[in-house]
């Protein structure tokens, strides 16, 4: 099982399109995918059409109760959020004495599933804590404007002084380019000075398919399969994959 969480300081920038969209791709070529939703906005759990669960991960972390899980598409699960986890963070911080940032890996032992994507909230609450104990590599997805770098750099140093480490974040890749353009470029030059290596190549164009997909509780495959959309999620989620040395069959 390989386990990647999703973060960055920042919102809106295209986080929980990338655990949709990464996760519906890696499902397509028969790779048995799970989904967590960690956003008390629960939006990941929304482009599925899950809403007000009477169960959420949130109370399977509180409460040691194994995962709730829906099947979603063929190949893909979801573990939802919902409206009850805007109050976990104080509650395991006063009921949860022992282990509080280990409950997500412990419940994930259960699981046999090849691939989990985990979509995180900005805050760095014990339930994100969780995600980043629980994950094998953390990739931020980064808006290319000049704020949503600063808070992905921010975070990289916060996750090294919490986890002691030499290195936060594990790979960064660019979310809403504008091709061409010259903040597109001091923004690509800007991650590739600081992160080096662990700048993925594969980079999502802005395009208006993506923000109309959800609606219809789509993926971009479903909705527009021809779209720079879903090429540009295509070629990325081929990179993870050979990031993680997983082969499929195409």
């Amino acid at each position: 099982m390989k386990i990647i969480t999703f973060a960055n300081w920042k919102g809106g920038v295209g986080r929980t399109t990338s655990v949709v969209n990464l996760g519906a791709y890696f499902a397509s070529k028969d790779i048995k995918t799970l989904l967590i939703d960690m956003d008390v906005q629960y939006n990941l759990s929304q482009c599925f059409g899950v809403e007000e669960p009477p169960e959420t991960v949130f109370d399977a972390l509180i409460n040691r109760t194994p995962l709730p899980i829906y099947e979603v598409r063929e190949n893909l699960d979801l573990a939802p959020s919902g409206i009850n986890g805007v109050g976990a963070d104080m509650e395991m911080s006063i009921k949860v004495q022992v282990d509080r940032t280990a409950r997500l890996a412990q419940a994930l032992e259960q699981l046999d599933y090849e691939i989990v994507l985990i979509d995180c909230p900005p805050p760095l609450h014990v339930p994100t804590l969780n995600a980043f104990q629980a994950a094998d590599l953390i990739i931020s997805p980064v808006q290319a404007e000049a704020m949503a770098f600063k808070g992905m750099v921010a975070l990289d140093e916060q996750i090294k002084k919490l986890f002691n480490t030499e290195q936060g974040i594990d790979y960064i890749f660019l979310t809403m380019v504008q091709t061409n353009t010259r903040l597109a470029k001091l923004i690509d030059k800007g991650v590739s000075d600081h992160f080096k290596d662990r700048f993925l190549k594969g980079q999502i164009r802005r395009n208006t398919d993506l923000a109309a997909a959800p609606i219809e509780q789509n993926t971009i495959f479903e909705s527009s399969p021809q779209s720079n959309g879903a090429k540009d999620y295509s070629a990325l989620a081929e990179e993870i994959l050979t990031l993680l040395e997983i082969e499929v069959n195409i």
